[in-house]
């Protein structure tokens, strides 16, 4: 549980970063350049977008990931003392995390969502729950047989 609270904060605080070096990024000659660039081929000749258009999407989309970033490392915090509602609020956050995270260079985003998943399976369910965790080993260190019932 520690790993995967501390993934969920580590992670928010980089896509964080992230955004703000997206936002910052997005008035320098280089980025209107690729824009221009992406527009001009295909598929993106199409889509009748202006490049003020795609700066301003772009900037939009990193501010909701900052948004949900910065909720997610909060909640974060939260899951260290565990706080059932914030591992549902985490599940709730990941996803729009996730998609805007994409736009900005995605793989914290998608390190944030993975660690929330963690966050459901177990041992992590018993440790919500208050319940001891499932014993899946010996003392020597071989596989635990179930018993039938």
């Amino acid at each position: 549980m520690t790993v995967a609270a501390w993934l969920i904060i580590l992670g928010s605080v980089f896509v964080v970063f992230s955004a703000f070096g997206q936002v910052s990024a997005g008035s320098s000659l280089e980025t209107r350049e690729r824009i221009e660039t992406l527009l001009s081929e295909p598929p993106a000749d199409g889509l009748g977008l202006a490049v003020d258009t795609v700066l301003e999407i772009l900037r939009v989309v990193a501010m909701v990931a900052a948004a949900a970033a910065t909720a997610t490392a909060i909640l974060g915090t939260q899951v260290l003392q565990r706080s059932r509602s914030a591992r549902l609020w985490l599940s709730v956050l990941a996803v729009p995390l996730f998609l805007s995270a994409a736009f900005i260079g995605g793989f914290m985003g998608a390190l944030v969502a993975a660690a929330v998943v963690m966050l459901w399976l177990q041992p992590a369910r018993s440790w919500f729950a208050g319940e001891p965790l499932p014993e899946r080993f010996n003392a020597d260190g071989t596989l635990r047989k179930t018993e039938e019932a």
